[in-house]
């Protein structure tokens, strides 16, 4: 059964600050294929119309789409004003034509499989929600359920572990618009789409499905690093197009694309991607990493990160689990460091507040056009604005505002 689709596609996307001061939450790629259309591309087969609400940088998604092979299902609704995430699915209103439809938040990265599961649940046309285990609820809506039927859904609760999460996918009759319209504000002053589900499943039978494989809502930056690493691991095939030196040791699967240029002496480990018209090498060492198109790698080494586009790194620079947005370009001997002397959790610092990543391991994300003098050092967790200058053999420990120039130890 074809179903009409609502993507959630309007959001600012402020956690993810810098990499969104450039591209829209919703467009930040995985394997140098934007979110969304990962989400597109697996819904495309079974819709009848996909329609995507936008917003923030509603023209740069726009424009991307109208240029795709899914554009003749698609079409486009604006959020003028981000009141909520029940307040979003109601602009589609007079979009949906099927007596049922779905609503997928946009953010998400998921495993093919749910798309197969998702699929066959539409088919016995009952209303269902979509949750997930995760170890901590509290940044999530936690669902509660009665013999697999939602009973109401709490909004990140405190304290609340190994419980399952709303992953804002639901699959509702027209109806439920009647439920967004008459709803009431939060505590918070949104209009919450987790309410507008626990009243429709006061009066109505909804199931709650639990899918077990891979998700991820890409939140903060570390959790596009997870979904990088799911597709290199098991989405990405091995298939060179550019220039491989038969010299080079190569470890695990790798896609090169056309133009690109790997010479020797060279080493890749585990599962890389990289894009058209790179450099890499010599002396390049790259680990489960995504270098994206026009990027220069040279005796440096890269793992478990993504380097956007034209971003060059060619002396002796080490960048381990970070996001190097587009641009980039890394003096001599500069480094992202990625652990602490004390093994703790790295911390990042967002709007004055401190967020535990629940990572051991974690580097920086280095916002676009942003230049790093030689022997710079970026600490674990730093968020460096877009357009910065960081001065030679400076370490910097705190945040960059875009724009910024330090040139000295902050």
């Amino acid at each position: 059964m074809k179903i009409d689709y609502i993507l959630l596609a309007a959001g600012q996307g402020t956690r993810l600050w810098p990499i969104t001061e450039t591209i829209p939450k919703t467009m930040v790629r995985v394997l140098e294929k934007p979110l969304l259309e990962w989400m597109v591309e697996n819904i495309y087969p079974n819709a009848n119309k996909i329609i995507i609400v936008v917003g923030v940088f509603k023209e740069k998604i726009i424009e991307h789409f109208e240029k795709s092979k899914y554009m003749d299902k698609i079409e486009f609704v604006v959020q003028e004003k981000q009141l909520g995430t029940a307040h979003a699915p109601l602009c589609a209103e007079g979009k949906v034509t099927t007596p049922y439809f779905a609503v997928l938040a946009a953010d998400s990265f998921w495993a093919p499989e749910f798309y197969l599961m998702f699929n066959k649940a539409v088919e016995k046309n009952i209303p269902f929600l979509v949750g997930a285990k995760v170890e901590d609820g509290e940044r999530f809506g936690v669902i509660e359920t009665n013999e697999k039927q939602l009973v109401k859904i709490v909004e990140k609760p405190k304290n609340a572990k190994n419980c399952l999460a709303n992953t804002s996918a639901y699959f509702v009759p027209k109806s439920f618009f009647q439920n967004l319209k008459t709803l009431k504000p939060s505590s918070r002053g949104e209009l919450e789409v987790t309410d507008s589900l626990t009243e429709f499943a006061a009066s109505n039978a909804m199931e709650v499905l639990e899918f077990n494989g891979f998700w991820t809502d890409v939140g903060y930056f570390w959790h596009l690093l997870d979904a990088n690493q799911y597709a290199l691991e098991h989405l990405m095939e091995s298939k060179i197009e550019g220039e491989l030196d038969p010299r080079v040791d190569v470890n695990g699967k790798l896609f090169v694309g056309k133009g690109s240029k790997i010479v020797a002496p060279c080493r890749i480990d585990g599962n890389v991607y990289i894009g058209e018209n790179c450099w890499v090498g010599p002396f390049a060492l790259l680990k489960d990493c995504t270098i994206e198109s026009n990027c220069g790698i040279g005796s440096s080494e890269v793992k478990r990160s993504i380097i956007m586009r034209d971003t060059k790194a060619f002396h002796f620079s080490h960048l381990a689990d970070c996001v190097i947005c587009e641009d980039v370009n890394f003096g001599a001997g500069a480094h992202s460091a990625n652990l602490r002397l004390d093994k703790k959790h790295v911390p990042v610092e967002m709007k004055d507040k401190k967020v535990d990543s629940g990572k051991r391991k974690l580097g920086c994300v280095i916002g676009a056009k942003s230049n790093l003098g030689c022997n710079a050092v970026i600490s674990p967790g730093v968020l460096v604005g877009s357009k910065a200058a960081i001065y030679p053999n400076v370490l910097v420990k705190k945040n960059v505002k875009s724009g910024e120039v330090v040139k000295t130890n902050n």
